[in-house]
């Protein structure tokens, strides 16, 4: 009865540290005997307890003929989630009905964003057409796009956009950045800009990752001059390194140096820091014509860029 009362307090408190310390006891003297025992410890433990802890102290509960609950399997399948244990995850879903339990929303979102993080698009996309009755989220439809967009699934990411009308959802920032990020890596920049737009119609503030992903679909396409509009679309929002990157990337690409040096100049004025994706950039678009602008560049030699550059406008 203690470790039960210390458990559900540490579940109130939300102090899971508490319950990793107290379970390692407690599953020695096999004394969370009850449901209300075994589901505070996984319940409060939650994402941060060890997939393998829950998944033990899950079927202590079946020997000790205590039947998990929702709360109790969600729980632990949200551990695996955290593991990324994504076929554990979809075990976990399968043995609810074991116990004439049904997966709600919040465990099959677990098990969407375990399967998310392992790249299985597949599985994510089963899971919640299979979660239709159970009304699906926006993180149910973002975490499944996301799963396409790491598979190189851009069709089927857009699929999964076009249906969240028929879901009565309204995609937002993180279903969009998914959505672009897909089509991105397709290549199909005429796509991506679109989606772009789709943002801006909706009245939601695109971010650093929209304009990023967006302007790496330029990169693969050759369109220098369409990643510099983006950029200074994006600048009217909030000026970013990784969108100032991702330009500097497009125009290297497109063997625009003198383009790619001032864009790293100008990171200084809008008062951002350059990294070394910045100077590997600039030192890439440089080095085969201009080696010595590529050498003052590795340098961080601001004195010494600055007197290239110059004998280079005046030869």
């Amino acid at each position: 009865v203690s470790f039960n009362a210390g458990m559900s307090a540490c579940q109130k408190g939300c102090q899971w540290e508490r319950v990793l310390s107290l379970l390692d006891d407690a599953a020695t003297m096999k004394a969370l005997d009850t449901q209300l025992g075994f589901g505070a410890a996984i319940s409060a433990g939650g994402g941060h307890l060890l997939w393998q802890r829950a998944t033990r102290l899950l079927n202590m509960m079946i020997e000790h003929d205590v039947y998990p609950d929702v709360v109790t399997f969600s729980a632990a399948v949200a551990a695996c989630e955290k593991g990324s244990r994504w076929a554990l995850a979809l075990q976990m879903l399968g043995r609810m009905k074991e116990f004439s339990t049904e997966p709600n929303t919040i465990s099959c979102n677990s098990a969407i964003s375990a399967c998310e993080k392992c790249h299985r698009w597949e599985e994510a996309v089963a899971l919640l057409n299979g979660a239709a009755t159970l009304q699906p989220d926006l993180f149910s439809y973002s975490a499944a796009i996301s799963a396409c967009d790491k598979s190189g699934r851009w069709r089927e990411a857009l699929g999964l956009l076009e249906a969240m009308a028929s879901a009565r959802l309204r995609p937002d920032e993180v279903c969009f950045n998914a959505a672009i990020s897909a089509t991105g890596s397709s290549g199909n920049w005429q796509l991506t800009i679109s989606l772009l737009g789709e943002i801006w119609l909706s009245k939601l503030r695109s971010s650093a990752v929209s304009y990023t992903a967006a302007i790496d679909s330029c990169t693969q396409a050759t369109q220098w001059e369409v990643a510099l509009e983006l950029l200074r679309l994006a600048q009217t929002d909030l000026p970013d390194a990784a969108v100032y990157n991702a330009a500097m990337g497009s125009c290297a690409a497109g063997a625009q140096w003198q383009r790619v040096v001032h864009l790293l100049s100008e990171l200084r004025d809008v008062r951002l820091s350059a990294d070394e994706i910045s100077f590997n950039s600039a030192i890439g678009a440089c080095e085969r014509q201009h080696w010595q602008l590529a050498l003052a560049l590795a340098a961080e030699d601001v004195t010494e860029v600055g007197r290239v550059l110059c004998s280079l406008r005046n030869p």
